[in-house]
């Protein structure tokens, strides 16, 4: 089951809470920064929560949004994505995804898989992030590749959120970059034991997405 939590949802609090305590259990980390919209996955039966992942346009009808991996990039998102793939890039169609969380191992790998559909339905072009190596492994082991805009400095942070982050940035995590339609055909591709659930996955984000699109409902 995925569902999108925005910061009025009645949900917000717990899911917030779920992921403060994954961060701090693998981190030593007291994360209070959360994405203005998350998306939950849950088992269907149960409701139990497998995974988190929080998006935050770059851009809105309010504006320029100010994205966290910023602070680690020399220039505007919009001109380092467009210097990588050497192409133009409009601040509208950049997506940021974060406070990724899960409850098992597979959790992570749907979260990601989940995401792809929402963006590319909701009709993001690109998508940006900051990694551990072990998040950039999901990513290659589900066959997608993106490319890398800056390692994740915690020296560009103020010092309250450097503190923040515990032990994460001994982890050397990076500054991640993705376009969104080649992740759908990668993962709608998919030949694998577990092809048909991931697709199932993508498939319904990818519907999702469409529905908030259609809906003329901001991610903010």
């Amino acid at each position: 089951m995925i569902d999108i939590i925005p910061r009025d949802h009645h949900a917000r609090g717990a899911v917030e809470a779920f992921i403060h305590r994954r961060f701090a259990e693998c981190y030593q980390a007291d994360v209070h920064s959360f994405m203005p919209c998350l998306l939950r996955i849950r088992e269907d039966g149960s409701g139990a929560l497998h995974a988190v992942a929080g998006l935050r346009p770059a851009q809105t009808d309010q504006g320029r949004q100010r994205l966290f991996v910023e602070y680690y990039l020399d220039r505007p998102v919009e001109e380092a994505i467009g210097a990588a793939y050497g192409e133009q890039v409009e601040r509208r169609t950049i997506v940021e995804i974060g406070n990724l969380a899960e409850n098992d191992p597979g959790g992570g790998r749907h979260a990601i898989v989940a995401l792809t559909g929402f963006l590319t339905g909701y009709g993001f072009h690109w998508v940006v992030f900051t990694a551990v190596s072990r998040l950039a492994n999901a990513f290659s082991r589900l066959g997608m590749e993106p490319i890398t805009l800056a390692t994740a400095d915690p020296e560009r942070l103020p010092p309250e959120e450097r503190r923040a982050w515990g032990r994460y940035y001994e982890n050397s995590p990076k500054v991640l970059c993705g376009r969104i339609r080649d992740g759908f055909r990668t993962l709608d591709s998919l030949q694998t034991p577990l092809s048909g659930e991931l697709r199932s996955s993508l498939l319904v984000g990818y519907h999702i997405g469409r529905w908030w699109r259609r809906r003329d409902m901001a991610l903010v």
